[in-house]
């Protein structure tokens, strides 16, 4: 039933509806009315739309002061320097190039040995062959370090120098041919290569066998070199420590510099009992300098 008052003399109290929207005090009195019959109430709270930058680390995103919650939150675009990257680019000159914006670089610069660059990113390859290097002139240290599924290699002349570790653990290799252009073979150069059971040649342009080019890591059967006869040319003039070290089956040395080379300590530790080959003319010279293995040098037949 309707609400109503009696006022002086018997007079209806006049009465409204009201509809509210907002939190707030109502008076009927505001609007001309002695009371409200009905007062429906449809009050939303009051939400806030936020814009937001993205950045590289989360973000809570909440509400400011005086606000409820969040109607709306809009991600401007992703900055320049976030941008995640994507897609290849490729490189087909020498120079500088900008590749931050991509998640790969395809270089193939004419002749440059983008072939090998591609192979090196690769250690499960299984076979390089002279084109791969291009115009490549030097093998860089550690360039197949550890990369045991190389089984086959071959490395063309133009090629002078080889880095610390190139080839160090390249357990897979069955044979390797040094290029004649090659003055210097590095400390652990071939360190390890202990698949290699045949003749190694080392040509007349190296001077130098650095420390534990040929070495092994130990005497056992998954530790030791297992190079069956080293043939060294008539240039070296040194060979460092431990240069040869751990060559356990190895049948004979020959070397073909008539003045006997420096021996660094342990250079031919643990490479077995056979013969050592020198110049006959040489004979006493290396067996007064390398008296460790003097009782192993014999002449040039």
């Amino acid at each position: 039933m309707p609400a109503f008052i009696m006022g002086v003399g018997g007079t209806s109290a006049t009465l409204q509806t009201k509809s509210i929207t907002l939190n707030g005090t109502y008076n009927a009195s505001s609007d001309d009315a002695d009371g409200y019959s009905t007062v429906t109430v449809n009050v939303q709270p009051s939400l806030q739309t936020k814009s937001i930058t993205p950045t590289t680390s989360e973000q809570q995103i909440t509400a400011d002061e005086g606000y409820y919650g969040l109607s709306q939150v809009t991600i401007d675009p992703i900055p320049s320097q976030y941008i995640i990257p994507t897609g290849t680019i490729p490189i087909t000159s020498n120079g500088t190039v900008d590749v931050k914006n991509y998640e790969y670089a395809n270089v193939n610069v004419g002749g440059g040995g983008g072939e090998l660059f591609q192979k090196l990113l690769d250690k499960s390859i299984t076979s390089v062959s002279s084109s791969d290097f291009g115009n490549i002139t030097s093998i860089g240290d550690y360039a197949f370090y550890n990369c045991t599924s190389l089984t086959s290699i071959i490395i063309p002349n133009i090629i002078t120098s080889i880095g610390i570790h190139a080839f160090e653990g390249c357990s897979g290799l069955t044979s390797i041919t040094i290029p004649n252009n090659i003055t210097i073979i590095n400390n652990y150069t071939f360190r390890s290569c202990n698949g290699i059971n045949t003749t190694v040649i080392i040509p007349d342009s190296v001077t130098t066998i650095g420390q534990y080019a040929f070495a092994g890591t130990g005497s056992t059967i998954s530790t030791r070199m297992n190079v069956t006869e080293y043939r060294i040319g008539s240039g070296v003039t040194n060979i460092q420590n431990s240069a040869f070290r751990y060559n356990t089956q190895l049948q004979s040395i020959t070397i073909t510099a008539t003045t006997p080379p420096t021996l660094g300590s342990s250079a031919l530790a643990s490479t077995g009992s056979g013969p050592i080959y020198v110049p006959a003319a040489s004979l006493e010279a290396y067996q007064a300098a390398w008296g460790d293995v003097a009782s192993r040098i014999t002449a040039i037949q």
